[in-house]
């Protein structure tokens, strides 16, 4: 029997719980040529729900600057995005725009040679979506720039971001979508009065399915395969993962798994999900100075809503200002967030493992924690 739940990238339709009002909503501000900013968790399902609301109807053209470390590899990717998003029967009479943006584009094995020698990097962008520009004469096209943030710290990318916004300001018949994972930079990218982005896209923010109608999915998607699931443990995997679905589908994925049954499936899921993370996790522990180890621990046990309140700073003997001053380190590393409603884990399974590191510092620390009959399992050979 195939499991029912799929949280690897970005999931087939037929794994996805369908949101059909934000599907609406973001095909909508597609059609009226908005330029979209998508906000959510990271995988909480934002690249999913692109290609489903958008692709039906829209050749999609999708990039991702993950880890892009310079602008002309930011050109190479809009450029092979090009490629693949463009039928074969006209892509001959759109290469040689692209290669005109760029010194080579690199095709498995296979390199072709560019003609860019001289223009500029912000040159090379225009070319590049001048061709968006020209298909979007003949037929709809979207185009979506994920892990936009990740721009912001190559050098030079001031400038080149400024031509990406007036590019996409001039292209009224394309809607540019972008999206990214870390909140801290998109934050910096988007909100920041000083950035190019600043005021200029729609706001969709991607939030996470209502607890008892994404519980509900999941026991009928055990149920079509046979097995029972018990809405009470699902209800609490759904807290801690904070209703982002994929990591709520990568739990279900494992308790599918399991031979066993009740709190003891979830915590032998939870063993499968975090073991594989741990030298990670210990090496991004090992990194943090001691006031921020403190911190940390302190906002996984007890939580983030009052992150600097005396009952939390007091059980890790951290004054105000150093709690403060840590509270931004951590955040600055990516590990927390400001969720509007306190400070949150970006990663919910680096969570539990920070609790499970000293069971019983956890529970003399916050003994009501739901969490810790689970944590006091979490143990591996």
């Amino acid at each position: 029997m195939k499991n029912p739940f799929y949280y690897q990238g970005d999931a087939p339709a037929e794994f996805c719980y369908d949101r059909l009002t934000e599907m609406k909503r973001l095909r909508s501000a597609a059609d009226n040529g908005q330029r979209i900013r998508i906000r959510g968790d990271r995988r909480i399902g934002k690249t999913t729900l692109v290609n489903q609301a958008i692709s039906k109807g829209r050749l999609l053209i999708k990039v991702d600057f993950g880890a892009v470390r310079t602008l002309d590899l930011a050109n190479e990717r809009i450029a092979i995005a090009l490629k693949k998003a463009t039928e074969t029967r006209s892509l001959f009479s759109k290469m040689r725009v692209m290669l005109n943006a760029v010194d080579e584009i690199k095709l498995g094995p296979m390199t072709i040679k560019g003609a860019r020698r001289t223009s500029s990097t912000e040159s090379s962008l225009s070319h590049l979506l001048e061709v968006v520009g020209e298909m979007a004469k003949r037929r709809r096209v979207a185009v979506f720039f994920d892990e936009i943030q990740d721009l912001m710290d190559v050098d030079g990318s001031e400038s080149y971001l400024w031509e990406l916004r007036g590019i996409t300001q001039s292209q009224h018949n394309v809607p540019y979508i972008f999206a990214g994972s870390n909140r801290h930079m998109m934050r910096r990218m988007f909100d920041d009065s000083k950035a190019p982005f600043f005021k200029q896209t729609y706001d969709f923010e991607l939030a996470p399915i209502e607890e008892s109608r994404f519980v509900g999915w999941i026991v009928k998607r055990f149920a079509a395969t046979g097995k029972a699931a018990d809405p009470e443990i699902f209800e609490h995997v759904y807290r801690i993962c904070r209703g982002v679905a994929g990591d709520v589908q990568c739990v279900a994925y494992h308790i599918w798994e399991s031979e066993q049954e009740g709190e003891r499936a979830l915590t032998d899921a939870l063993r499968r999900v975090i073991g594989p993370k741990r030298g990670g996790y210990q090496s991004i522990h090992a990194s943090l100075k001691k006031s921020l180890k403190l911190m940390v621990k302190a906002l996984a046990v007890m939580g983030g809503k009052e992150p600097t309140g005396k009952r939390v700073v007091g059980s890790v003997g951290l004054s105000g200002g150093t709690a403060r001053a840590a509270l931004k380190g951590l955040e600055k590393r990516g590990l927390v967030f400001d969720s509007g409603n306190g400070y949150v884990f970006d990663d919910p399974f680096f969570r539990l493992w920070l609790m499970a590191l000293d069971p019983m510092e956890t529970q003399r620390m916050y003994p009501e924690s739901e969490d810790w009959p689970v944590v006091s399992q979490l143990v591996w050979d």
